[in-house]
C-alpha cells in the first residue's frame, strides 16, 4: 500500500513540477529519503519487519540503528551505492562504503562473542556481503 502512495506522490511530483527541474529534483529527493521510506512498507516487506523488531530487541554493546539495518536490506535487494547515495542524502559514495563496513564490523564483532548471545541470536542474518558493494 505504501509503495503505491509512493509512486503517486512521485508520478504527481512529475507533472506538477514538469517545468521547474530543480524543484522537481528536490522534491524527488525529499520524498525517496531514508527518512521518508523508513515508515510503512516502502522498503521491507511484512516479514523483514518482523525481522528488524527482533534484531532491535537483541542485546548490542553498540545498537545498530534501524537505518544501518535498512542499508543493509537495500544493499541485500541489489540496490548500488549510487542509488543509496540518494537515498540517505549523501553527496560522497565512499561515505556509503564507510558506513556499511562499520555495521558490518559492528556484526561481525557481535557474533563472535559467543558469550554475550541470545535465543534470538539464531535468527536468519541479512546478508552483510552484497555483490553490489565488494
Amino acid at each position: 500500500m505504501q509503495r503505491m502512495k509512493l509512486l503517486r506522490r512521485l508520478l504527481s511530483h512529475a507533472y506538477v513540477y514538469n517545468y521547474d527541474p530543480e524543484l522537481f529534483l528536490r522534491k524527488f529527493q525529499e520524498e525517496v529519503h531514508i527518512s521518508r521510506l523508513d515508515s510503512g512498507d516502502v522498503i521491507c516487506t511484512h516479514a523483514e519487519q518482523k525481522r528488524l523488531k527482533r534484531l532491535h530487541r537483541l542485546k548490542h554493546d553498540q545498537p545498530i540503528k534501524n537505518q544501518d539495518l535498512l542499508l543493509c536490506i537495500l544493499l541485500d535487494k541489489g540496490f548500488t551505492p549510487q542509488e543509496l547515495s540518494v537515498v540517505f542524502g549523501m553527496k560522497n559514495i565512499n561515505s556509503i562504503y564507510v558506513r556499511y563496513s562499520r555495521i558490518r564490523k559492528m556484526v561481525e564483532n557481535e557474533r563472535t562473542a559467543p558469550e554475550k548471545r541470545t535465543h534470538s541470536d539464531k535468527e536468519p542474518q541479512f546478508e552483510l556481503h552484497p555483490k553490489s558493494i565488494q
